[in-house]
């Protein structure tokens, strides 16, 4: 299985155990404080294993890549559990008022767990001192908005970090050519804008 076939499946597993929590609460055999502290230790879990996961697969990408073993780069990436406690209360607070309760529940665990792998993967990238840059790799079915990241398959110096969005499955390609143009200023503010769009498009939508 690839990486991301990987992670969806770690994305689902999450959705189930995280949405059976809240059919607990729901049933009043969880109190609220109890929920929060459960889907967060579990959206926790899942995250750190994302991260393992995105770094154990980078190797392997770069042993191809190179045809030299590579080993394991620790990206420092680790789940926020302040930040991710926060987030639950709010959602777990608002959510009885959503016209789709586990939906919303559901999304918010898998995105978060997406990210995860997603911020390892790019800090990998960048990390290595073998790659020079990447290249978007599309997830299948990959919306408008990744697309127009993908720029007709261009390749980014490894500072430059890949804009993503909610849900996304798509990862940064290494690229080991010398010679990869720099990314302006200007560029860097425009990719940071279209990644602000794209989170709030992903929230107004649930």
């Amino acid at each position: 299985m690839s990486y991301r076939d990987i992670l969806v499946k770690l994305g689902d597993t999450t959705v189930e155990k995280v949405l059976r929590i809240y059919d607990l609460m729901q049933a009043g055999e969880l109190t609220y404080l109890e929920a929060v502290g459960l889907m967060s230790t579990l959206i926790g879990t899942s995250q750190a294993k994302a991260v393992a996961l995105a770094e154990t697969s980078l190797a392997a990408e770069l042993t191809l890549g190179t045809r030299t073993a590579v080993g394991v780069i620790s990206t420092g990436v680790t789940p926020d559990m302040k930040k991710l406690r926060g987030g639950v209360r709010v959602v777990l607070a608002t959510v009885n008022s959503t016209p789709d309760p586990e939906g919303r529940i559901g999304r918010m665990a898998r995105n978060l767990t997406y990210a995860a792998g997603a911020d390892a993967y790019s800090e990998g990238v960048k990390r290595s001192p073998l790659v020079e840059g990447w290249e978007r790799n599309l997830e299948p079915d990959a919306c408008q908005m990744c697309v127009w990241w993908w720029r007709d398959g261009r390749a980014w110096p490894k500072d430059h970090v890949m804009p993503s969005h909610k849900g996304c499955t798509c990862t940064p390609k290494p690229v080991f050519e010398r010679g990869i143009h720099s990314v302006t200023a200007k560029a860097r503010v425009r990719s940071n804008r279209d990644r602000i769009i794209q989170d709030r498009e992903a929230k107004s939508n649930g």
